[in-house]
């Protein structure tokens, strides 16, 4: 079964420089609600990483490693992979999910941490 989601991804880079630790932080998360991992806590790159979350992600150029798109159908514990990268997350990202029922929320990143935002009307 799952909830359905869809995801926007807008603004969701880590530096070049924050990209080993953000990976340490990813590689740290215990196991839970999220059987769709392989989580050894061995994975090699961020992007990697990112892709069993199902998240696709690139690595740029300038080494800056850039979060595109959601690639999965079903929602799962994914505030676990924000709660890890929020550190790390350029200022100003925010990751949007719509939920199969119409429910919106979304996550907004400041450079150290992250909030959730609900949608009534308006993002409150």
């Amino acid at each position: 079964m799952g909830y359905c989601i869809t995801v926007e991804c807008n603004g969701m880079v880590i530096p070049k420089a924050k990209v080993k630790k953000a990976l340490a932080a990813i590689n740290a998360i215990k196991p839970g609600r999220y059987s769709w991992v392989d989580h050894t806590g061995d994975f090699e790159s961020l992007e990697d990483a990112l892709s069993e979350w199902r998240y696709g992600a690139v690595e740029e150029d300038n080494g800056n490693v850039t979060i595109e798109c959601f690639n999965g159908e079903k929602s799962g514990d994914d505030e676990k992979i924000w709660q890890a990268l929020a550190p790390f997350m350029k200022a100003g990202a925010e990751v949007e999910y719509h939920g199969e029922d119409g429910a919106q929320w979304k996550y907004v990143f400041d450079g150290k941490t992250y909030k959730e935002l609900n949608r009534s009307t308006d993002w409150v």
